[in-house]
């Protein structure tokens, strides 16, 4: 079974199956005069990335750039653990970002109070970074691939430590996070939808949305979202978070008037209301909830945490 499938030019999207799920987080390997890997994942996924190199027939000594968009452990938690098997890899992270994996120890005690007992079986190891092997990736700083360059851009909205990377070859930009999650499951079903990821601690609307309009002011050719894979044209993912944004902030002003003891879960109702609606004017009546509920719930408290400290910004 390919593990590996191309959907660029010498670009592969490997399927994480985070938490079990398929087509839910991607890792991208760029094969060209350099090899590049994005995101890791959390720590399980390290397996399948090895067996994806091994597949495409890249030595891991070949290995010479491993990047992460940003530091949440579904996108970096595995980085430390793959590096010890990438002698010659750099590691590339956004500044804001840095010292959290060097150091994991908060990551490790925030995941931990969040996931309790599941936290092994989800996320450990966290290994530690050494800092010998990290480089700080700058805004507008840029790495060569060989004939092109990746330029590093500093894109926050869902995080302060989030970086997008801009391929010169493909005219297409990695995005992580900032431009939303899909669900492929439903848009094989006819659903094409595209949430906004605003989980805490650190979503910001106007951010995101400069991040998208930075975007679109180049013209590309398509994105690569970190769940999951690529859209192309990007146009539909923009016009997707940029609908549904104002209706998860209306929401959320709703909710914590309806429910301030309880605004997570009231607003988590308002949504799936809104989403299941949505659906069934677009013709979808098939399964919904199970396919968006962790995005739906942790979006949730993103946005409450952003309404409850935006006068701290």
């Amino acid at each position: 079974m390919t593990i590996a499938t191309e959907i660029a030019q010498n670009i592969y999207v490997v399927d994480a199956l985070d938490g079990g799920i398929v087509e839910r987080t991607g890792i991208y390997i760029v094969k060209r005069a350099k090899i590049a890997i994005i995101d890791t994942c959390t720590s399980k996924a390290v397996p399948r990335i090895l067996e994806a190199l091994d597949e495409l027939n890249i030595a891991r000594e070949a290995v010479d750039y491993l990047i992460v968009t940003h530091v949440h452990l579904d996108h970096a938690g595995g980085a430390g653990l793959l590096l010890q098997s990438l002698p010659n890899a750099t590691f590339y992270v956004h500044p804001k970002g840095a010292r959290h994996l060097i150091d994991p120890s908060r990551l490790i005690d925030s995941a931990r109070s969040v996931y309790g007992e599941q936290f092994n079986d989800l996320f450990d190891p966290i290994v530690p970074i050494p800092q010998e092997r990290v480089v700080l990736a700058e805004h507008d700083s840029r790495i060569s691939m060989g004939d092109a360059d990746f330029v590093f851009y500093d894109t926050p909205g869902h995080a302060r430590h989030h970086i997008s990377i801009y391929d010169e070859a493909t005219n297409s930009m990695f995005v992580g996070d900032t431009t939303g999650v899909n669900f492929p499951v439903l848009t094989k079903a006819g659903y094409d939808i595209v949430l906004p990821s605003t989980s805490p601690n650190q979503y910001n609307p106007d951010e995101m949305e400069a991040s998208i309009a930075f975007y679109e002011s180049l013209a590309l050719d398509r994105i690569f979202l970190g769940h999951y894979s690529k859209v192309e044209p990007p146009t539909h993912a923009y016009e997707q978070v940029r609908y549904w944004t104002p209706i998860f902030l209306q929401r959320t002003e709703q909710a914590i008037a309806e429910a301030p003891d309880a605004p997570v879960d009231r607003l988590t109702e308002l949504l799936f209301a809104d989403i299941a609606e949505h659906a069934a004017q677009n013709g979808y009546t098939g399964e919904l909830k199970q396919h968006i509920a962790s995005d739906v719930i942790v979006s949730s408290q993103g946005l409450v945490h952003y309404f409850a400290t935006r006068g701290d910004r």
